[in-house]
């Protein structure tokens, strides 16, 4: 939008341009269409015109026609040659306006690269995002057979550092370029100052031209369409880099978040090892004593297998324990009965 403003206001400068132009040749024309009848003015009788030998051509730069010593009015220009000054002057503006014309669209390419660079980065981390999530979760989506292996904390730790570190490098790059307009800025500011101050401000000790008029007309217009388009790149720019600063301060906190969570897992990781030690040393002391009862027991056994008695079978032991129970109910009851006569 802004590139067609200020095309439009250019496209209507130079066509006021062009209108003078035809203006002039119609007086050109005019002046050789008229008998060649010397004129001749008397000293005061308007504006000193300056002689050939004594033209400036720094002047011509200003739209003015300034003369080295003297203004006297001997040997003054004719109209043809006032025009065909005029005309040079106006092809140096016009070839001046296409020269800056084609400077603002080699800086708007240039901010248009910028920016279609700075959506590809942030592409790029979007997709290293993604791609960061599914290995930390050691998943993949194309390959439905083998897992993918896990990161480790340490590569975690150190893929966030870079992401971090990269992320600032592109910020500080930012906002060097935000300095650069700034200045840019205020240098334009400067010379719209200069130019309003400047010799042609004062119409009553400087006469201006109305070449010069359109001239700074057109100066006016270009100089106000650059500050309002970098006024815009600059808040662009500026929203971009918070936005950027607003990440980087997020991947700054998931990092400490991550960096808080790798050192509570280092010490789960102490303290199961020191568990993991312990039961060792546990199960370590359980087998030496199921050692040492397997060796009493094949003791034992050794020595039952050596004695000559006859071994008990079952049914023997069985109706031992059955007599044992009996007895024993029979001294309960006497030991009863007993108590009771006391």
């Amino acid at each position: 939008m802004a590139g067609e403003g200020r095309r439009a206001s250019l496209t209507s400068s130079l066509a006021e341009l062009d209108l003078y132009s035809r203006f002039l040749s119609s007086q050109v024309v005019q002046e050789d269409a008229a008998p060649s009848t010397q004129t001749h003015f008397t000293p005061g009788s308007g504006t000193a015109t300056p002689t050939i030998s004594s033209l400036d051509v720094r002047g011509l730069w200003h739209g003015q026609v300034v003369t080295r010593g003297r203004r006297e009015p001997s040997n003054r220009l004719s109209e043809c040659q006032k025009c065909r000054l005029w005309q040079r002057e106006l092809e140096i503006v016009l070839a001046t306006r296409r020269k800056q014309e084609k400077l603002w669209q080699q800086e708007l390419h240039k901010y248009q690269v910028a920016v279609l660079e700075a959506e590809a980065r942030k592409g790029e981390l979007e997709r290293a995002q993604q791609e960061l999530f599914r290995l930390a979760s050691g998943y993949d989506h194309d390959s439905h057979t083998t897992p993918r292996t896990r990161l480790t904390f340490t590569q975690l730790l150190r893929f966030m550092e870079d992401q971090v570190r990269g992320d600032l490098k592109q910020t500080s790059q930012v906002w060097v370029e935000v300095a650069l307009l700034r200045a840019h800025l205020a240098k334009l500011k400067s010379r719209l100052e200069q130019g309003h101050e400047g010799p042609d401000a004062d119409p009553d000790t400087q006469p201006t031209s109305q070449v010069n008029f359109l001239k700074k007309q057109l100066e006016h217009e270009d100089v106000k369409t650059r500050v309002d388009h970098n006024s815009r790149t600059l808040t662009h720019l500026l929203r971009q880099l918070e936005k950027e600063r607003r990440r980087a301060n997020r991947l700054a906190e998931e990092n400490q978040a991550k960096t808080t969570m790798v050192g509570e897992l280092k010490d789960q990781e102490a303290l199961l090892q020191e568990e993991v030690r312990r039961l060792s040393q546990s199960s370590t002391r359980i087998d030496a004593h199921v050692r040492l009862h397997d060796l009493r027991t094949d003791k034992r056994l050794a020595a039952v297998r050596a004695t000559q008695d006859p071994v008990m079978t079952v049914e023997e032991y069985l109706c031992l324990n059955a007599d044992v129970h009996k007895l024993q109910k029979e001294v309960a009851s006497w030991r009863n009965k007993a108590d009771a006569l006391h």
